[in-house]
């Protein structure tokens, strides 16, 4: 009887995995997050305070909106300079460039404006992304308030605040 059953889920998750539609054939290498920066003066700034350090970005959640993928990045250690990012699935590079999403002004951090430890993202079906923000800081090493907690509407088309 246990055997049947243990049949009958394998069956029923090779079912399931081959009516998903939407995939995604490309590979892309991780190393760390690399990011399309504004400018080289821009990314040597970041790197020399530390609030760059490419080892300590780390993708939790992803959303797929048509050839991109919008990607968490909490910011569990220092030196993640953005916490809200999207990458292109259409780019013939296997490396990953990440771009600040919605933008770069709304990753500082310390301002309560803005995104500060993005842990989990919801992307609506009506093209609203919903990004839940814990507002605590370096949360693995030594954790700080920098702002209260918040639920964030996002325009997945605008990138503007709903």
């Amino acid at each position: 009887m246990l055997f049947v059953r243990a049949v009958t889920f394998i069956v029923a998750v090779a079912v399931v995995g081959a009516l998903d539609k939407q995939t995604y054939e490309k590979n892309i290498l991780w190393t760390g997050g690399s990011f399309e920066w504004p400018c080289p003066a821009t990314k040597n700034m970041f790197k020399n305070s530390g609030r760059y350090i490419s080892k300590n970005v780390l993708a939790t959640r992803a959303a797929i909106y048509k050839d991109d993928a919008i990607l968490a990045l909490p910011r569990f250690k220092p030196g993640v300079p953005a916490t809200l990012a999207r990458v292109s699935l259409k780019d013939k590079n296997c490396q990953a460039n990440l771009l600040p999403f919605p933008c770069w002004s709304l990753q500082e951090e310390g301002t309560c404006s803005a995104l500060q430890n993005v842990v989990d993202i919801y992307l609506d079906p009506q093209e609203i992304l919903w990004v839940l923000d814990t507002g605590v800081v370096n949360s693995l090493e030594q954790p700080e308030r920098k702002c209260p907690p918040k639920v964030v509407a996002l325009n997945i088309k605008t990138g503007k605040v709903r």
